[in-house]
């Protein structure tokens, strides 16, 4: 008679448990929200520096990296080759004449530019 109810009873009792867990995971987890520390980061709110932005990089790479519009950093650079923005930024560096250091200073006050224009347009 006892085996006869051991099974509903182990299966309800489980499923209370998992119930009652799960209640306290969202609960914590709205709490967690609501107070601001839970936060998702997204790829236009990095800015760049010296270990982000590499010569061998590609301005297409930049683009996706930064949420940039395709020929944000074609046209802020006068930038002609026919290979942007496939092109590197070595291979830029080369045909305007600068450093690779030069250019990647370019690059991210470009960039910086464009970052807070952006911000300061949703604000």
């Amino acid at each position: 008679m006892i085996k006869k109810y051991t099974y509903p009873i182990s299966l309800t009792l489980s499923l209370i448990i998992l119930v009652f867990v799960s209640f306290l995971f969202i609960r914590q987890y709205l709490s967690i929200k609501n107070r601001g520390d839970f936060q998702i980061r997204h790829s236009h709110e990095f800015t760049p520096n010296n270990k982000l932005l590499q010569s061998w990089m590609t301005f297409e790479y930049l683009n996706r990296s930064f949420n940039l519009p395709t020929d944000y950093l074609k046209n802020e650079l006068h930038i002609s080759d026919s290979k942007y923005p496939h092109s590197t930024i070595a291979s830029t560096a080369n045909s305007l004449g600068i450093t690779k250091e030069e250019c990647l200073i370019l690059i991210k006050n470009s960039i910086l530019k464009f970052s807070t224009s952006t911000n300061a347009s949703k604000n």
